[in-house]
């Protein structure tokens, strides 16, 4: 699906560490953690990011909003351990992963054997200062630097995607897969060179705003898939879908 609503500086800064506080989210934009609240769901939410900081308001409407959650193994831990306290209880969570975010450091053996390395610093406090040349132009990099980043990044897609895979099961195993809505999307696409950037950067195009989006009701059905959300075809077939999630998921 392609990512649609308010984009500026304002609410999508990837420097809002560093930003005054009107960067708050406006008190006046309700959270969809409110809503599930005031309806009087339990609400959660387990998160690693330096944006989702609760300075900036993310945490509003949540009962428990557990940040620098960690990375997916740590993440996943946590969040099963709450659920199983309130298992019978109507609740909203939110899992928000950051393992495949630059830099992207995914475990060996998620990487295709026989890729072509590249020599480029892609770990830690080295991965900025590679960012950093490349948009100064310090730094210039090939076709195969950016194939080998595309690569790495892929890797630690498929390897979050094991890691869910995880939390699948242990909702199938104790009853409770069945009986909620899930909804896996992203927030933002990468670059690997398009418009002479790394990360996400730059204008929205189809790059940064193109995610995934998938949507599983209870008991699981199978699935309408949609290439191009945009297509009038669609446009009703897409909306009505998430229409219904949110109506059913504010019945209790």
């Amino acid at each position: 699906t392609r990512l649609q609503g308010d984009w500026s500086s304002d609410v999508c800064s990837s420097d809002l560490r560093t930003r005054p506080r009107p960067d708050r989210i406006h008190e006046d934009i309700p959270m969809l953690a409110e809503l599930f609240s005031a309806g009087g769901w339990m609400t959660a939410a387990f998160a690693e990011q330096a944006q989702l900081d609760p300075a900036f308001g993310f945490a509003r409407g949540f009962d428990l909003y557990r940040f620098h959650a960690g990375t997916a193994p740590r993440l996943n831990a946590a969040f099963l351990t709450w659920n199983r306290l309130f298992r019978t209880v109507p609740r909203f969570v939110l899992l928000h992963y950051i393992d495949a975010h630059g830099p992207y450091s995914p475990s060996p053996k998620f990487v295709p054997k026989n890729t072509t390395g590249s020599t480029i610093p892609t770990s830690g406090k080295r991965w900025r200062t590679t960012i950093h040349r490349y948009r100064s132009g310090k730094l210039e990099l090939q076709e195969k630097d950016f194939t080998w980043l595309a690569t790495l990044y892929g890797a630690a897609v498929r390897e979050l995607d094991v890691r869910l895979n995880k939390v699948y099961r242990a909702l199938e195993a104790d009853g409770t897969l069945d009986v909620g809505w899930i909804v896996v999307t992203a927030d933002h696409g990468e670059r690997f060179g398009e418009h002479g950037d790394l990360e996400h950067v730059g204008p929205p195009d189809e790059v940064i705003t193109s995610v995934p989006l998938v949507i599983r009701p209870p008991g699981g059905q199978e699935g309408l898939v949609v290439t191009d959300p945009r297509s009038e075809e669609h446009t009703s077939e897409l909306q009505s879908p998430c229409n219904l999630v949110c109506r059913l998921l504010l019945e209790k």
